[in-house]
């Protein structure tokens, strides 16, 4: 998640939802809780038992400068090694599931099938055994924004090849684990790695401002995961009866001024442009780009000196592949604005809305947000259950799951009242989605069950429900109050016995 420190503009229709409060729901039996990490921010062991080179492992050793503090990876939290106690933490506090990511590169050390790491695989399979003897359900991402090398060097996400490179890695993980892991995320939010990587200097491909690469990288992904999901169909469904979908990132942005038509207009289309690019191929019913996506990017190409759009048609076959490729919504929500137009350039800009002229300046004066000390966002609670209700106002009933959602400090505290705080609101905007707007939210996945390496910030953020000694070469893991308040919910599957420890 902590790419979104690279982000200065999101646009969200506004909604009717009004921020009522309720402490007497209750979690619905079925509801899941659990805590999310990922293989590249805390596993550590970059080159130990054949591993093979990431992208991140090339941009940190080659260009250090650009990471808070000059910090690497190298060791991160050393989950790779004390992966039993990570474990252990998940049943302490009554986790119903744990999800991680498998690295690429540990398993495929080239980035192609015809070199198989067996300590790799050997890694997950311990993993994956020791939760599901603990009773917690491994939730496992496949792709979490840290491709091998070897792939990045001929294009990555902008070659065409990648969705076989991608389909062979996938067929092998699931003929690993799909025996027991019920929950699959083909890739973690694809906006981070088609558009945020392509526009900024201190992320893969080392920042290439690119006109067309995050549109082909689109493409290349949707196609990517459908056709993961289709040969997990074919081959396992019927047999595992496996849950398969991808995280999205979503953050809610409302137009400053609710009275204001062409402001309503341009965010809706901003929204289509972040979020319908990657949810509507595959929960639409017409398949395909949305299409006031398909006429803006095709109008800025043109405006930009193009011979034709720079996002790739699908084809009639690929509309059909990518079409109900996903068997829930996962979503990764953190943050709100408020979106004003401006009628010059010398704010904030939109790119690529820039190119149209739609000029505009994030503000922070959401009802009921607050600031994190790290980045300058907006917590926005009623902005996650906003954005369930506009997922099925525009998609039909979904399952959603929350894959990602968290709050980040600068000091390493373990009295970490504001993250308690942030926690509390989140989920009471969770069991009012259930119970007040019929959303079926089937579960919560906090970010991050410790602290973990946070890409350009180094270690100098920290998410973690608990903390983790970067300056211990044994990595001590140590319970923050949040950690102690997430238990008492996982255990009571409600937030009034628990409202004690919210100290705000």
């Amino acid at each position: 998640m902590f790419l979104y420190n690279f982000l200065l503009f999101w646009l969200v229709s506004t909604s009717s939802i009004q921020n009522s409060t309720s402490t007497s729901y209750t979690f619905p039996k079925n509801f899941k809780f659990g805590a999310s990490t990922s293989a590249y921010q805390t596993e550590g062991a970059w080159d130990v038992d054949g591993k093979g080179e990431t992208e991140w492992d090339f941009i940190i050793h080659n260009f250090s400068n650009i990471i808070k503090d000059n910090a690497t990876a190298d060791v991160a939290s050393d989950s790779y090694n004390l992966w039993e106690k990570d474990v252990q933490i998940a049943k302490e506090m009554g986790l119903n599931f744990y999800r991680f990511s498998i690295s690429w590169s540990r398993i495929l050390p080239t980035g192609f099938a015809n070199e198989i790491n067996n300590k790799g695989v050997q890694f997950y399979d311990n993993l994956i055994n020791a939760l599901l003897a603990a009773g917690i359900e491994p939730v496992v991402t496949l792709h979490h924004l840290d491709l091998p090398q070897n792939l990045q060097i001929l294009g990555g996400w902008t070659n065409p090849y990648i969705v076989d490179w991608f389909l062979d890695y996938a067929k092998l993980i699931f003929s690993f684990y799909a025996d027991r892991v019920k929950y699959w995320l083909t890739m973690n939010e694809p906006y981070i790695f088609c558009d945020v990587f392509y526009k900024v200097y201190n992320s893969p491909p080392i920042g290439t401002d690119s006109i067309v690469a995050p549109f082909i990288c689109s493409k290349n992904a949707m196609v990517a995961h459908a056709l993961a999901y289709r040969y997990y169909q074919r081959v396992f469904k019927a047999k595992y009866n496996g849950l398969i979908s991808y995280s999205k990132a979503f953050i809610w942005v409302e137009a400053a001024d609710p009275t204001n038509v062409r402001e309503k207009e341009i965010a809706e289309l901003v929204l289509q442009y972040y979020n319908g690019r990657f949810l509507y191929p595959i929960h639409s019913k017409r398949g395909g780009w949305p299409a006031s996506v398909e006429k803006f990017i095709h109008d800025i190409s043109l405006a930009r000196g193009l011979n034709r759009s720079a996002l790739p048609p699908f084809t009639k076959a690929e509309k059909k592949l990518i079409k109900g490729s996903a068997d829930y919504v996962a979503l990764n929500y953190y943050q709100g604005l408020k979106l004003k137009l401006t009628s010059s350039n010398s704010s904030q800009l939109l790119t690529p809305f820039n190119y149209a002229k739609l000029y505009v300046v994030g503000e922070s004066d959401l009802e009921g947000a607050y600031s994190t000390p790290w980045l300058n966002h907006n917590v926005y609670p009623l902005g996650m259950r906003k954005a369930a209700s506009w997922i099925n106002q525009q998609y039909g009933k979904w399952d959603i799951l929350i894959t990602e959602n968290g709050y980040g400090g600068i000091d390493k505290t373990l009295t970490d009242n504001t993250r308690i705080q942030a926690m509390r609101d989140n989920l009471e905007q969770i069991l009012l989605s259930i119970h007040e707007d019929h959303n079926n939210i089937i579960g919560y996945g906090y970010w991050s069950m410790i602290d973990v390496f946070a890409f350009a910030n180094g270690y100098n953020v920290s998410f973690g429900l608990w903390d983790v000694d970067f300056n211990d070469p044994e990595r001590p893991r140590t319970a923050r109050d949040s950690a102690r308040y997430f238990t008492c919910i996982t255990q009571n599957r409600q937030l009034e016995p628990c409202d004690d420890l919210v100290k705000g």
